[in-house]
């Protein structure tokens, strides 16, 4: 079967890239270096990172790769943000102290009001916004209860 010489990985960017180096400039480089190729090259083991850096990123393989552990690592992003959100449902449902159930609700609605769109969280109706009540309920200081 005949290959391009830049189709080096014809499986597909799901798989890790067959030149090792390759992908490791690609894991360095989408997860711990994103936006400093030069820095990622040279951790990867380039010598002259700058000339390196050009070729890397005409490989079409390596694109791929960078783009699909990217996508990877939002994917894992968004689901820690849901398990951080649902441990705090759990200490409003929870908790024995007032104060931090207030907390963790405050702090739970605050994420929630900063995932919105700002139209949303307008509110016409003249009545106070959660977010002026809450200052009210600020809850007792760590290790207090009321």
């Amino acid at each position: 079967m005949y290959r391009k010489k830049n189709e080096k990985n014809a499986s597909g960017p799901e798989k890790p890239l067959r030149n090792k180096r390759h992908e490791q400039f690609c894991q360095i480089y989408a997860c711990e270096l994103w936006g400093r190729p030069a820095e990622a090259a040279e951790k990867a083991g380039y010598k002259k990172a700058r000339k390196t850096i050009r070729e890397l990123f005409e490989n079409p393989s390596v694109r791929a790769r960078i783009r699909f552990l990217r996508a990877c690592l939002a994917e894992q992003s968004i689901a820690d943000d849901a398990w951080i959100r649902e441990n705090f449902v759990n200490i409003i449902q929870n908790s024995d102290k007032t104060g931090d159930k207030i907390r963790a609700l405050a702090t739970l609605h605050r994420a929630v009001i900063a995932g919105k769109p700002s139209d949303e969280r307008r509110n016409d109706s003249g009545m106070e916004t959660p977010e002026a009540l809450l200052r009210y309920f600020e809850g007792a200081q760590d290790g207090e209860d009321y």
